[in-house]
């Protein structure tokens, strides 16, 4: 009885909790494009016609790209819908080019103190060396990979005004002032970027070749280790009564001598 109650065990815990893939809603600008690098990942991708609750039901990532070089994604605004599914788990990866009001004029979600400069830089360096961004399925990240291009960046966020625990790894060329930055809104992450990925989305370049691949790992790593599909719940919930119907059985079978 306690090999079978142990083989029950064992099987109940084994069981896939879909850890590995994540499932990535793309909204915006260039979204075939970034939705083609998302399955070359091995990762799930569905371009979105809106962003409400509807539309974001079943996503772990939703990746908004802004190529509006003179204003915020306007359905990004003030989103409640988006601050909700954040606050349940999900990740939301923002790639913008505007970055001025990206907090106040965005209401990004929990990042109202982030102070933001629109600042076109053809330099971007490592602030913190933190994986898999820096080194990932796309390669190898130096001070060098991202340079060049047509503007690597657009502005910069100050280090000292980014939320508490918040992680900075990317800069412009100056410390402190931070290209790409992640950090916590109630149970999930908010990563955002001032490079203007809709631009590099499908073609050649490092930023397509390298950050891109290095980024999606990056956040789908941040949604944690995902959530069992309803299948597995019920095998583990079975599994876990016959483990109790086990060890009731061998409780009732002590005997008492007077």
């Amino acid at each position: 009885m306690k090999k079978k109650l142990i083989a029950i065990l064992l099987t109940v815990t084994a069981l896939p909790v879909s850890a590995h893939a994540a499932t990535f809603g793309i909204f915006g600008d260039n979204t075939a494009a970034a939705a083609s690098l998302v399955t070359g990942q091995g990762h799930s991708a569905s371009v979105l016609g809106g962003l409400n609750a509807g539309s974001l039901t079943g996503l772990n990532v939703l990746w908004v790209l802004n190529g509006n070089n003179g204003g915020q994604t306007a359905a990004l605004v003030g989103n409640a819908d988006v601050a909700a599914f954040v606050n349940a788990g999900g990740v939301l990866l923002y790639h913008d080019r505007n970055v001025t009001n990206a907090a106040n004029g965005l209401n990004l979600v929990g990042g109202g103190s982030i102070s933001f400069t629109r600042n076109l830089s053809t330099s971007i360096d490592i602030e913190n060396a933190v994986n898999p961004l820096i080194v990932g399925p796309g390669g190898t990240i130096t001070n060098a990979t991202l340079d060049g291009g047509n503007f690597s960046n657009h502005g910069f966020a100050a280090i000292g005004s980014l939320p508490g625990g918040a992680t900075a790894i990317l800069n412009d060329g100056t410390p402190g002032n931070i290209v790409d930055f992640y950090y916590s809104f109630g149970g999930g992450k908010v990563y955002y970027s001032t490079i203007p990925f809709d631009f590099y989305a499908g073609g050649g370049s490092a930023f397509n070749n390298v950050y891109g691949p290095n980024v999606i790992a990056q956040v789908a790593g941040l949604g944690g280790n995902g959530v069992p599909e309803p299948a597995a719940w019920a095998m583990m919930i079975a599994g876990f009564g016959m483990a109790g119907a086990a060890m009731r059985r061998r409780q009732k079978v002590s005997v008492t001598f007077a």
